[in-house]
């Protein structure tokens, strides 16, 4: 069965292929094809093929930027909540700013009492979860304060928490590090080809988490 861009390719095909010189005839209006001395059926062909290839793999991904300013770390051990891989994968953060933002646009479906779990979802397909601290418990974190409400639209940049780093540096290590994950929402695996940030100082709502 041809799904709607094999129908469409091969629709295309058969408008191209009617072009001779007897239809230009008969519909003045597709001329200017004949009349291009760089016309190729095979070039035409192509460039609709790529641009629909294209447009099937653009990304559904957002550009996400660093929520908070920070140093990208990769020691071990790492937070319980990113071992496991539940709520996702992704990056952690040593923060040494003292506002996080929302690195994306997007809907705040869950945030605990004290602001050490938010979700935000991206879109139909993607969920971003921010968890600062071990996630062990939620809602005790001492050091933060929320700036935002649950079931609101909120755009790249918005202040979600306010962070206390005098209080913060009082903490243990993984009390002083925000997980930055992203799950589906389906059932699926994520399967867009995309790269975390490895390592390096970020700077919140201008450093870019993810390439293409």
């Amino acid at each position: 069965m041809y799904d709607i861009r094999t129908f469409d390719i091969i629709f295309i095909f058969h408008v191209l292929a009617a072009l001779q010189p007897r239809s230009a005839q008969r519909y003045p209006q597709l001329m200017w094809i004949q009349l291009q001395p760089a016309f190729s059926f095979a070039t035409i062909l192509s460039e609709l093929v790529s641009s629909m290839v294209s447009a099937v793999t653009t990304s559904k991904l957002p550009i996400l930027y660093a929520p908070i300013t920070g140093r990208i770390i990769t020691a071990q051990p790492s937070p319980p909540v990113c071992q496991h891989g539940l709520l996702g994968k992704g990056v952690v953060i040593e923060m040494t700013g003292s506002t996080l933002y929302a690195p994306a646009d997007g809907e705040l479906t869950q945030i605990s009492s004290s602001g050490d779990y938010l979700s935000l979802r991206l879109n139909d397909t993607y969920s971003l979860q921010l968890i600062t601290g071990s996630g062990d418990a939620f809602g005790t974190h001492p050091a933060l304060t929320v700036l935002c409400r649950e079931q609101t639209q909120v755009k790249c940049g918005d202040p979600l928490v306010k962070i206390n780093q005098s209080l913060l540096r009082s903490l243990k290590p993984v009390q002083q590090r925000l997980a930055v994950l992203i799950c589906s929402l389906g059932h699926e695996q994520i399967t867009e080809p995309f790269d975390w940030l490895q390592s390096g100082l970020v700077t919140a709502k201008d450093s870019p988490l993810i390439t293409y």
